[in-house]
């Protein structure tokens, strides 16, 4: 994130793949590997998606 609190890049990208699931169905984990993050950020957005199916 810059100095103002902004999303950094990999928070964008998890945001991208909750939102490709919720406007198109897309699963988290049916998308490529994103490879420029040490962490898979499809197993975050779908886990963030399970958390809520749960509530």
């Amino acid at each position: 994130n810059d100095e103002k609190g902004h999303a950094g890049q990999i928070l964008i990208d998890t945001g991208t793949l909750i939102w490709l699931h919720a406007v198109h169905g897309v699963e988290p984990l049916d998308m490529p590997e994103f490879t420029q993050w040490n962490t898979d950020i499809r197993v975050i957005a779908d886990g963030v998606l399970n958390g809520q199916n749960q509530e």
